[in-house]
C-alpha cells in the first residue's frame, strides 16, 4: 500500500509552528547553555527578560516562524511595558526589547512606532527612538505611519524643519491622512508653539490605533496641563515675594492677597506644595515620579554591579566613578541613604514632603 504525504492544514501548521517557537523559547529559557548567556545583552539582569536574548540568536532557533516569534515576544514586550508603567515607570530593557522584535520581523511597522513613542516619552531616550524610527522607514519606505512619527517626535524636539520634512514626506505616500499635511504646516509655521503640540496631542490620541498608545497622549497631554499650572503657581509666588519682600508661607497665601485667583487644578491629582523658606513650588507628582524613577534605577544598577563583581559597591559613588551612571537624579532636598553589606536603599525625605509622598 502506497503511503500518502501528509498534509497538514491550517490550524494543524499553526499549532506545529507554535511548537515550534515553545521549544525555541525554551532552548533560550535554559540558564547553563552558553549561546544563549552570549546572545544576552551586557549587564542581564536576572530573569525578567529571560525570553529577550538577541534577534538574530531567535532568528536561527525559530523554525522559520521569525514572525510568529515576533507577535510572541510583542506580546511580552507589551507585558513589560505595562508593569514598569504601573510600578517605577524605569524603562531599562524597552530599546533591546524592540530591536529584537523589529530584528525578527523588520515590517512590523507597530513596533517600530510604539517602541518610538515608549523610548522617546517614558524612557526618556528620544536619540533610541529617531535610530528606531530611521531604521524602520528605510525597511518600510512606502509607510506614511513612521515618516509621520519621525516628524512628530522632531516637532516635540524643537527641530522644527526636520519634523516638516519628514510630515511633507509622510503626506506624499499612500493611505498618509489629510492631518499630515496639517501637521507639515503647524511644524513650518511659526509661534504658538504650546497650542500647536496640544493640537498634535490630541489629534495623536483620538487617532490612537491601541489603549497605550492612546494613554501615553493622555499623559502627555496632562503634563502640559501640570507645566502650565506649575508656571501659574510660580509667577504667583514670585510676585508675592517682590510685593511684600518675603516668600509667601502657602499657596492659600497667594489666593488670600489677590496674588491668585484660585489654586490651579493638578491633572494628575497629586497636589502642589509652597516651599516656605524659598517659596519655590514644586508638584508632588513630579517630585514623587522622580524619586521612583531613581530609586529603582540605582537598585538595578547595584544588582548589576554585584552581579558583575561578586559584591555590592562599596558607595554610591562607585556607580559614578566605575562608569556604571553618569548621575543619581533627586529632587532638591531628598537624598539616598545606602547600606553596603545588603545594597539596601532608603530615601531620606525633606519635611515639606513627608506627609506627600507615596510610600511604593
Amino acid at each position: 500500500m502506497a503511503i500518502l504525504p501528509l498534509r497538514l492544514g491550517r490550524r494543524a501548521r499553526f499549532a506545529a509552528a507554535l511548537l515550534a517557537v515553545a521549544a525555541g523559547l525554551a532552548a533560550v529559557n535554559g540558564a547553563l547553555n552558553p549561546l544563549v548567556a552570549s546572545a544576552r545583552p551586557p549587564g542581564f539582569v536576572g530573569q525578567e527578560l529571560v525570553y529577550f536574548p538577541s534577534g538574530r540568536f531567535l532568528g536561527e532557533i525559530s523554525a522559520g516562524q521569525r514572525e510568529l516569534v515576533a507577535d510572541l515576544l510583542w506580546i511580552r514586550a507589551l507585558q513589560y511595558y505595562g508593569s514598569h508603567r504601573q510600578t517605577d515607570r524605569t524603562y531599562t530593557w524597552a530599546k533591546h526589547l524592540f530591536r529584537v522584535i523589529t530584528t525578527l520581523n523588520p515590517r512590523f511597522v507597530e513596533a517600530y512606532r510604539f517602541g518610538a513613542l515608549v523610548l522617546a516619552t517614558d524612557a526618556l531616550d528620544p536619540a533610541s527612538a529617531f535610530d528606531l524610527l530611521k531604521e524602520g522607514f528605510h525597511r518600510n519606505p512606502n509607510r506614511w505611519e513612521i515618516p509621520f512619527d519621525l516628524g512628530f517626535l522632531y516637532f516635540l524636539h524643537h527641530e522644527d524643519v526636520l519634523a516638516g520634512t519628514y510630515f511633507r514626506r509622510a503626506a506624499q505616500l499612500p493611505g498618509a491622512p489629510e492631518r499630515a499635511v496639517r501637521f507639515a504646516a503647524f511644524a513650518l509655521g511659526r509661534g504658538g508653539r504650546e497650542e500647536k503640540s496640544r493640537a498634535m496631542w490630541r489629534e495623536m490620541r483620538d487617532a490612537a490605533e491601541n489603549p497605550t498608545s492612546r494613554e501615553i497622549a493622555d499623559y502627555a497631554l496632562r503634563s502640559l496641563d501640570l507645566t502650565a499650572a506649575l508656571d501659574t503657581l510660580s509667577t504667583a509666588s514670585s510676585a508675592f515675594e517682590r510685593a511684600r519682600g518675603t516668600p509667601a508661607r502657602s499657596l492659600g497665601d497667594l489666593v488670600a492677597h489677590g496674588f491668585l485667583r484660585r489654586v490651579p487644578r493638578d491633572p494628575f491629582e497629586r497636589g502642589f506644595l509652597l516651599d516656605p523658606s524659598n517659596g519655590r513650588v514644586h508638584s508632588v507628582f513630579k517630585t514623587e515620579e522622580t524619586v521612583v524613577q531613581t530609586v529603582s534605577s540605582v537598585r538595578e544598577t547595584v544588582r548589576l554591579y554585584r552581579q558583575e563583581r561578586g559584591a555590592f559597591p562599596a558607595s554610591l559613588d562607585a556607580l559614578l566613578t566605575q562608569g556604571y551612571m553618569t548621575s543619581i537624579r533627586l529632587p532638591d532636598g531628598f537624598s539616598l541613604r545606602y547600606d553596603a553589606p545588603t545594597g539596601a536603599l532608603a530615601v531620606e525625605t525633606p519635611a515639606l514632603f513627608a506627609r506627600a509622598i507615596r510610600a511604593r
